[in-house]
């Protein structure tokens, strides 16, 4: 029997069984929300009665209306003694979480998906005193909370926000917040005496759990542990049972608080793919797979939530997205979505078509989001990830695509998640967490005054939805860094990890002093000076023009001396997939160095996929008459793409042969956003994150031992992306390379004290003042 069927009678009595239970224990399960979800949708009119009672038993003293009740009035008092204690409106779980962090050195804590932890970190910066790092686990959240957080101190200058970890802005900050993830993060300890660290803060915590980057995460903790003593130190999680492990794995004094408090109502909804029908069930009661456990919803449920307005997730594949099989999947949905008129839309969607190029191309994310329909997954670039999330953020958006980069904080609240694919990565624990932080996202709480706010989560396996949801996940006890069984037999790893224990990791070079010394070696820095020799040109970088005159023979001396760099940092030989993915990502690197956009670097890489010879062939053919456009066009389908390397993070010795990522593609209808992420990802995965650090240092060493400004230059490029001096000073500031190309024209001087601006600054739009605001 659906438990959800009942008459007005028994909906009175089940709210006021709810309103004294939530008194007495708070919402400490989802199975209270999912109640008061049905409640409110089935039996609004007495809802209603009791509605504002219950946002004032959750806490949300924000957004409560008069009180009309005693239980409200009682409320009522916690509010004001909460304002009392702390001057501003918060729930009783965020002033819980503000309190333990003023009593405790070490505080950890683990609370639910819009649990309100955003706006606690923004007032806990703005209100603190000494300087804080605020530490990430994806690029993707830094821009959000940089965002955030500059918005938030915009008319305060002494307080500068900076995604690196760098002493510029002198003259005018007096307080510094770096938001940074944990390999940008290690930088801090070069300053170790310029700056007065009040908090660290590290959100998502759960990183320390990943196989791969929880090594440099826990290693970061035990470092800030000896280095900076007396700053607190903040870790938070989502539903995790036992967040003090983040503090017993490093022996860390102090308190952990499990908040099982949820705010926002979630109802449930299974996709029956073989009845091609809706259904609503619980996933919290034994049987609820069983069809007489559920109620058949009449209609398509999605086509009536995009009709009525509702914001449409659905998390698929990432496969399908490259592919674009979804597009034919869920072609009913997407026809819904009418072509966008809102000029502030349509900019941002210009601003992405500029940046890629592909005004005239096959971009199906392009084409998509004319009609507010988002794609979103890793590798799309970050510059347009970000556009993408204030396209959504700003209410145009109707339906989104994802795969899990949504999983790790970034705030693009949706009324409908839909789980296509229900396949999260690591072990069960991990996948549980990941299912969870995912129907997070299904719905928000609003600042509706008085308003119980809902979300609906679909699902296509309810036995195995119901089965992870209920999995409870812990966090290990002991540290990746002290662990055997998680112990690799990677040379690069256990460095790391005798470094870190036995104080002998090079916080200049950011790496093991075992693995300098083997970029010391006179074999590498003969490949340095090598390098140097040929991209230089009377103490300038060469241009692309030059570059163009190598022979094939001379390129691929360049690819193999930097190799011999990057083996030397390993310690042993690159596998055959390792020696074909670093080839592409030099190639790639070359045509960075010598200042390709983003744009000209995509335009490159198609023509070398293109066989032009041939292409030029037919195209001569049919322009003298030889062969019809059918004949030309079916000859152009028949000419195959050059094979590339699908891109892949370094190193990987396990990487025995790579796929040919543009396999199968036709002229005709090429997929242009593979190009794009492809390439992004040669330049995220392979140059930024495999590539950069280890370069930047063997340049810094060779600098320091022949102070030859042309290796200062390769330092400057691998650390910024450029070797321009007043760009350089730019980004320092925090500048983005799009911003720059504007912003470099209005400025009379730079140092690491100032920025000082033309008077030519009065006549910049409002939307760049705001940017500039800031720095004047």
């Amino acid at each position: 029997m659906y438990p959800f069927d009942i008459d007005s009678k028994k909906a009175e009595s089940s709210l006021r069984r709810i309103i004294y239970d939530v008194h007495r224990e708070g919402a400490v399960g989802l199975e209270i929300l999912e109640e008061l979800s049905h409640l409110k949708m089935n039996h609004n009119n007495i809802f209603k009665k009791y509605e504002n009672t219950i946002v004032y038993l959750l806490g949300l003293f924000y957004k409560v209306d008069t009180p009309k009740d005693l239980m409200s009035h009682v409320y009522t008092s916690f509010m004001e003694k909460i304002v009392e204690e702390h001057g501003t409106l918060y729930t009783p779980m965020q002033a819980s979480i503000l309190n333990n962090i003023s009593k405790h050195n070490n505080f950890t804590f683990s609370a639910p998906t819009s649990s309100g932890k955003s706006h606690l970190f923004r007032n806990l910066l703005l209100n603190s005193v000494g300087d804080i790092v605020f530490i990430v686990p994806t690029r993707s959240l830094l821009y959000e909370y940089i965002i955030l957080l500059k918005n938030t101190f915009r008319n305060n200058k002494a307080v500068f926000i900076q995604q690196f970890i760098d002493r510029v802005n002198n003259f005018k900050a007096k307080r510094r917040i770096f938001v940074v993830t944990p390999e940008r993060a290690i930088d801090i300890f070069q300053f170790k005496d310029d700056f007065n660290i009040s908090y660290f803060v590290f959100d998502e915590a759960q990183i320390s759990e990943d196989p791969s980057r929880g090594v440099t995460f826990d290693a970061f903790v035990r470092r800030v542990d000896k280095k900076y003593p007396n700053s607190k130190k903040l870790f938070a999680h989502p539903f995790v049972e036992n967040p003090k492990a983040q503090l017993k794995k490093h022996g860390l004094d102090g308190e952990g608080v499990l908040y099982r408090q949820g705010v926002v109502g979630k109802r449930y909804v299974l996709y029956k793919k073989d009845k091609k029908k809706f259904y609503s069930f619980s996933p919290f009661i034994e049987k609820c797979h069983y069809l007489t456990e559920m109620k058949e919803i009449a209609n398509d449920f999605v086509v009536d939530a995009i009709n009525r307005g509702e914001k449409v997730l659905i998390y698929i594949f990432k496969t399908s997205i490259v592919s674009s099989t979804f597009e034919t999947n869920f072609s009913n949905y997407i026809n819904l979505c009418e072509e966008i008129k809102n000029p502030d839309a349509l900019d941002i969607i210009g601003k992405i078509e500029e940046f890629i190029g592909a005004q005239n191309e096959n971009s199906v994310m392009l084409k998509l989001l004319k009609k507010g329909v988002v794609i979103h997954h890793g590798s799309i670039p970050l510059m347009i990830r970000s556009l993408l999330e204030q396209f959504t953020a700003n209410g145009y958006a109707r339906m989104c695509f994802s795969t899990s980069t949504l999983l790790q904080g970034v705030n693009m609240p949706f009324d409908v998640i839909w789980i296509y694919n229900h396949r999260f990565s690591g072990d069960a624990e991990n996948r549980a967490l990941g299912l969870k932080n995912l129907i997070g996202r299904a719905g928000r709480s609003t600042k509706r005054t008085g308003k119980f706010d809902i979300g609906t989560v679909v699902v296509n396996n309810a036995k195995k939805f119901s089965t992870e949801l209920s999995r409870k996940t812990y966090l290990d006890e002991t540290s990746i860094l002290d662990s055997d069984e998680k112990q690799t037999d990677d040379i690069v790893v256990k460095e790391l990890v005798e470094s870190v224990k036995k104080n002998t990791f090079n916080d200049v070079f950011k790496l093991p002093e075992k693995r300098i010394d083997r970029l010391k070696s006179k074999e590498v820095m003969s490949a340095v000076q090598y390098i140097i020799s040929e991209l230089f040109y009377s103490g300038k970088i060469l241009s692309a023009t030059e570059y163009k005159k190598f022979k094939r023979n001379r390129k691929e001396a360049l690819k193999e001396a930097f190799k011999i760099i990057y083996e030397k940092s390993l310690g042993r030989k690159l596998v055959k997939g390792e020696v074909t993915i670093l080839s592409k990502g030099i190639t790639i690197l070359l045509w960075q160095i010598q200042g390709r956009s983003f744009k000209e670097i995509l335009k490159l890489r198609y023509l070398y996929l293109v066989d032009q010879v041939e292409k030029n062939k037919l195209q001569t053919q049919l322009k003298m008459g030889e062969i019809t456009a059918n004949e030309f066009q079916e000859s152009l389908n028949k000419t195959s793409f050059a094979f590339s390397a699908e891109a892949n993070q370094l190193p990987n010795k396990n990487l025995k042969g790579v796929k040919n990522v543009f396999k199968g593609q036709k002229y005709e209808s090429f997929n242009y956003d593979l190009l794009v992420y492809d390439t992004y990802d040669y330049l995220d995965k392979v140059i930024s994150y495999s590539l950069s650090g280890v370069y930047a240092t063997v340049f810094q060493l060779y600098f320091n031992s022949t102070s030859d400004q042309r290796a200062h230059s390769m330092v400057q490029f691998f650390k910024y992306g450029t070797n321009d001096e007043v760009d350089v000073m730019l980004l320092r500031y925090g500048f983005s390379f799009e911003e720059i190309e504007w912003v470099k024209d209005l400025i009379e001087y730079i140092n690491e004290d100032e920025i000082k601006f033309l008077d030519s600054i009065k006549e910049c739009s409002e939307e760049q003042l705001e940017i500039l605001t800031p720095y004047l």
